[in-house]
């Protein structure tokens, strides 16, 4: 234990020390302070404090943005904030974003709320450690062929690395990710058919065929794109989750109905992924 501790307090000298020249320079360089801190210890996770509130956004498409219309919106309270919006969303990025939210010695948080990009691919890395309090999970698909080639494989990865106590808000849509950790707590949201919106029914990817329940093909009622839409299955009448708040209708506005209520909110772009990152930001910011 002594010696794993004195690693620890050498890497975390080397990447204060990092920090500092990164600043004094005026560069935001986020991963290599982190860097630095897993060179000397490769736990070094395991001697920081957990944040006082941290979400967590993860996925495959779409996280980027829905990380920084989060930060938009707490960027509008009082609370002070540490995030990885200008850097790395891997393990170095994240240790630097923690280390610039925590005191000298990462014993305590010094800010109100942590907001990390986290790589899908890295969770097992960080969640052992550093738990969410809401993960927000965008969508997962099949990715490039040298990371991501197995939507599956990623699936798997997340299902076991997201901690029991950790809240989701997932896309209801998506039944890969919305179905993940089916015993955590979870907000859905999700995008009715919007009107005269085109299906794209000749994808040639669709990560969901059979039902994952009784391997039944599955009919889609609507199909957004890939795997993206509602669908039910015929023989077992497995579906999409129920959702708690939807974008019902976009026009010059943002129709968004959340209890009972509907509510009007100016567009942030055009395209159908576009108003996924804006629901998955609110849905994120409500719960």
């Amino acid at each position: 234990m002594k010696s794993k501790k004195c690693s620890f307090l050498m890497g975390l000298l080397a990447a204060r020390a990092a920090m500092l020249m990164l600043k004094l320079l005026k560069r935001n360089g986020t991963h290599y302070p982190g860097y630095l801190a897993l060179k000397f210890c490769p736990d070094f996770l395991s001697y920081l404090a957990q944040p006082k509130k941290l979400i967590a956004i993860t996925g495959t498409n779409g996280k980027t943005t829905s990380s920084n219309l989060i930060l938009e919106v707490f960027q509008q309270t009082k609370l002070s904030i540490a995030h990885n919006s200008l850097g790395s969303n891997i393990q170095e990025g994240i240790i630097t974003t923690l280390l610039r939210g925590s005191s000298f010695f990462g014993a305590k948080p010094i800010v109100d709320l942590v907001i990390l990009e986290v790589d899908e691919r890295v969770t097992p890395k960080i969640f052992p450690y550093i738990k969410p309090d809401i993960l927000l999970i965008t969508n997962l698909f099949r990715d490039s062929y040298r990371r991501n080639a197995s939507v599956e494989f990623i699936a798997d990865i997340l299902d076991h690395s997201i901690p029991k106590s950790t809240k989701l808000v997932v896309n209801g849509d998506d039944v890969i990710s919305s179905y993940l950790s089916r015993d955590n707590e979870r907000f859905v949201f999700n995008m009715d058919a919007l009107k005269n919106e085109p299906q794209i029914k000749d994808s040639l990817i669709k990560d969901v065929v059979s039902c994952p329940v009784c391997d039944q093909k599955l009919n889609y009622t609507f199909n957004r794109y890939h795997h993206i839409g509602r669908l039910i299955c015929p023989k077992c009448m497995f579906t999409n989750l129920k959702s708690n708040i939807a974008i019902i209708n976009v026009n010059d506005k943002v129709h968004i109905a959340f209890q009972d209520k509907v509510y009007y909110f100016p567009k942030i772009g055009e395209n159908v992924t576009d108003f996924y990152n804006m629901i998955s930001a609110i849905a994120t910011c409500i719960y």
